[in-house]
């Protein structure tokens, strides 16, 4: 499983409102007063469960028949557990809505945790990214291990199946083009991407936002360091191939950028 540097809370939902029903619709004895204390016997163990090595779309089935739709942060069980399916994330979007709306106190999305997660795949992906609008995937995440918006998280990930994620990088630009130029710090998703991920990766990049790679950020002694700088001084963390393929690209659209000015001349 994912490490969460959170834990996201049973009590309050994307805006911090309270999930608790008031003492006036659980007075004793009534309806929904027996509906409230059973959800809350029953929602430590559906947790338990959903974080487990046996989770499945038939155990998930059966044990959500017996707890209500306060279980609003499913999802965020459900994206870090390496059984995740995209029938499992289906199935608790259709019977949860509000799960794909919920916000970590630091910011987080399930779509974060997916992003993160190296048993992740494009059909998980698509199903929250369906679920959500353009605006939700410019959600910054605050965390120690999960920062910046899911496409920075992904561009930081390179434990994921290399396919994978450029599948779901393709999803996530389809679906939010403006978080190619969302700066996380004073970083872009091409400044994380170009030490984690494939030329092909980077290429997917690249060819979306071309002026991403002219773009400069702040190193961490405050000099100004573009990626061309940053594939030239040789870091370790860049593989050699994706330096070469960098610099096509770059040389590429430098090529591009002169044509249009001798054309406007």
């Amino acid at each position: 499983h994912i490490h969460l540097p959170f834990e996201p809370s049973l009590t309050s939902n994307a805006n911090g409102s309270d999930f608790t029903r008031t003492s006036a619709s659980t007075s004793e004895g009534g309806p929904e007063s027996q509906q409230f204390w059973s959800n809350r016997r029953s929602l430590p163990a559906l947790r338990e469960y959903c974080q487990s090595d046996s989770l499945s779309l038939v155990g998930l089935r059966q044990r959500l028949q017996v707890v209500d739709s306060s279980y609003r942060i499913i999802l965020f069980d459900i994206c870090q557990n390496d059984r995740v399916t995209p029938e499992i994330v289906k199935f608790a979007i259709d019977n949860i809505p509000e799960a794909a709306s919920a916000i970590s106190s630091r910011g987080a999305t399930p779509l974060h945790i997916v992003c993160a997660n190296k048993n992740a795949n494009r059909d998980i992906a698509r199903c929250l990214i369906e679920a959500y609008s353009p605006d939700a995937l410019m959600k910054q995440a605050r965390g120690l291990i999960l920062y910046g918006t899911p496409l920075y998280v992904l561009c930081m990930d390179g434990a994921l199946d290399e396919d994978e994620a450029v599948e779901i990088l393709r999803l996530l630009i389809q679906r939010c083009p403006e978080s190619l130029q969302c700066r996380t710090g004073r970083r872009l998703p091409i400044h994380a991407a170009i030490r984690y991920h494939s030329p092909k990766f980077c290429e997917v990049l690249v060819e979306a936002c071309p002026d991403s790679i002219f773009i400069h950020h702040d190193d961490d002694e405050g000099e100004i360091l573009p990626v061309l700088t940053d594939i030239l001084i040789g870091s370790n963390n860049v593989d050699d191939s994706v330096a070469l393929v960098s610099l096509k690209m770059l040389l590429r659209n430098i090529r591009r950028r002169f044509v249009v000015l001798e054309t406007v001349i």
